[in-house]
């Protein structure tokens, strides 16, 4: 038994001391308290306190840390989390505790949208010597569903099949039982093993272990970061070590454009004007290389934060060509709602204003630039998107459609939407792409 288990029984055993000397005094004999704890996995707010009504149950637990365990008579009740220092909640969940049960209650999410699980330690299937059981919590408010893979250590996951699918945001995947030692463990989005959310090469599980590992979001959205809960046991954070940088190529005359960042190849050769797909590069100090037509227009080190989403505009002439890199916010929007920006790429523009259904999303972006995400009312194929210079009376790009019923296109709700001018001269192409 080690040193979390003895602590959490003698927990309880004080409790129930407690709630003897209470029936004494004419409580219930029957009663039998719970025990509780509290995981933080927000992972914008720092420390928080966890109160059941104005009981505080756990004080100032740092973010990705668990708190110990607390006695408290089972039933239901309002579990509120205030940030440390702060009298005001920043959430407030219902949830119920039984008799004899110990429980971790789990704030995850990020800031503007907490919300709270409640897992029931399981202690009548405690796996055999030898083994242990590992599941997931979907945490990660932005990722959506996933698939899991989780295989011992040196195996192929290429080939292999996954242990849970579809685990939808908030839902808690089955068991998979793996010999203890060393595991891999792979997240995915559903149905598509090469679009990888999180590679953790080296989980270690003791024998009898149940480890619930509690998915996180990151800043880019589409990543995940991960905390490895060990029921009656400590909590361990395995943080992503990937960013994802794509390469938009807007170089005139169809230029060649080439990219890579350290090792990794964006492209060898995209012909001008393209947008590429994300490729996860290894986060750190790392050098950006672009090229045009074999000639090096670009190379710095720069920063790739761990779960970032990246894109790198190369523009200009094929003798005066620039680089530029932007941070993605590809978090998801509210339900209702869809996000929207503007990239400038459209040499011989100097300035360019977006509106969706005349209201204006971006206004005078200058070349070379990416406009902040906006958030616009979702529209199921009438959004009205036009981008136009302040120098041409008809717009650079229209999604207007003269030979149909729609006047636009569809901004679902939670979809995160870029707009990309590109090319340049009179006629530049306007390319509207879903990025979640």
């Amino acid at each position: 038994m080690d040193f979390h288990q003895r602590l959490r029984r003698g927990v309880i055993a004080t409790a129930m001391l407690f709630t003897g000397l209470l029936a004494a005094c004419g409580g219930n004999d029957d009663a039998k308290p719970a025990s509780v704890r509290f995981l933080n996995a927000v992972t914008d707010v720092g420390a928080l306190s966890m109160y059941t009504g104005d009981d505080r149950r756990a004080t100032s637990v740092p973010a990705d840390s668990v708190s110990g365990y607390s006695a408290l008579n089972a039933g239901s009740y309002d579990f509120r989390f205030k940030r440390s220092g702060s009298d005001s909640s920043l959430y407030t969940s219902s949830g119920s505790l039984g008799d004899d049960t110990n429980n971790t209650v789990v704030a995850w999410g990020r800031e503007s949208n907490i919300r709270m699980t409640i897992i029931e330690d399981d202690d009548d299937n405690v796996p055999a010597a030898g083994l242990a059981k590992l599941r997931v919590l979907n945490g990660a408010v932005d990722a959506g569903a996933i698939d899991v893979y989780v295989a011992q250590a040196g195996a192929d996951l290429n080939v292999a099949s996954p242990s849970s699918s579809s685990v939808g945001v908030g839902a808690l995947s089955g068991f998979t039982e793996q010999n203890a030692g060393s595991l891999q463990v792979r997240i995915t989005s559903v149905g598509n093993r090469d679009e990888v959310r999180l590679e953790i090469p080296d989980l270690v599980v003791q024998e009898r272990q149940v480890v619930t590992l509690v998915l996180q979001s990151t800043a880019g959205g589409t990543l995940v970061h991960a905390i490895a809960l060990v029921q009656g046991g400590n909590a361990t954070a395995r943080k992503n070590s990937q960013s994802r940088v794509r390469l938009v190529s807007s170089v005139a005359n169809n230029g060649v454009v080439a990219a890579r960042v350290g090792s990794t190849v964006l492209s060898s050769a995209a012909v001008s004007p393209s947008i590429g797909s994300y490729f996860l590069v290894p986060s750190g100090n790392r050098v950006l290389l672009a090229q045009v037509a074999g000639n090096t227009v670009f190379s710095e080190t720069l920063s790739f934060v761990a779960g970032q989403d990246y894109t790198v505009l190369v523009h200009g002439s094929a003798t005066a060509a620039f680089a530029e890199r932007f941070s993605d916010d590809n978090r998801s929007a509210p339900s209702s709602r869809a996000k929207l920006r503007l990239v400038h790429g459209a040499q011989g523009h100097d300035s360019l204003t977006m509106t969706v259904d005349s209201a204006a999303v971006a206004s005078d972006l200058a070349y070379g630039s990416a406009s902040s995400f906006v958030g616009v009312a979702s529209n199921n194929g009438n959004a009205l998107i036009e981008v136009t210079s302040p120098l041409l009376s008809t717009p650079l790009y229209t999604t207007s459609r003269s030979n149909s019923s729609t006047t636009g296109v569809s901004l679902e709700g939670t979809g995160v939407y870029t707009v990309f001018l590109l090319g340049g001269g009179s006629s530049p192409r306007g390319f509207l792409r879903r990025d979640r």
